[in-house]
């Protein structure tokens, strides 16, 4: 993330002083996957370790708030190596009785699961991530989605 703060010079402006503005751009440097698939979290999470030989873990679910202002939780999973990054995340919040559902991405309300992964070393191949999960029997479709067009790529910064 970097943040560009523009001050407006009070000389220069006699008149009134006009407020400081503040730019933040994000760095949205990592792969997103999205996996639509009826498995539960944890199955979900061991068929991507079994077939991509990683260790995927349960975190602590993620706590955001809806535009409501409604308060709700989002499971994960993650594995990390010194280079790299894998974080399994649910699209639908924690399930509650009689709760309502939010999603990380209401735009992608199809997706079950989305696969982040930050690639510092650029040796992971997003294509043959891709394939592997493709081929996965308890996966009925799995897409690269550009984060260029998706608007609540904000929602995957952690």
């Amino acid at each position: 993330m970097s943040i560009t703060i523009v001050s407006v010079d009070q000389n220069a402006n006699p008149v009134g002083t006009m407020p400081h503005k503040l730019q933040v751009s994000y760095n949205f440097d990592f792969d997103l996957f999205g996996i639509v698939s009826v498995q539960k979290g944890y199955k979900m999470a061991w068929l991507l370790n079994k077939f991509l030989g990683i260790s995927l873990v349960k975190n602590e679910n993620f706590r955001m708030e809806s535009n409501e202002h409604k308060r709700f939780e989002i499971p994960n999973y993650i594995f990390k190596t010194e280079n790299n990054t894998y974080r399994l995340i649910c699209n639908k919040s924690a399930a509650y009785k009689y709760a309502q559902k939010y999603s990380i991405a209401p735009e992608l309300q199809n997706i079950d699961y989305f696969l982040l992964i930050e690639n510092q070393t650029g040796l992971i191949s997003p294509d043959k991530i891709l394939n592997v999960i493709q081929d996965l029997s308890e996966v009925q479709y799995v897409c690269s989605i550009d984060l260029e067009t998706l608007k609540s790529r904000e929602n995957f910064l952690f």
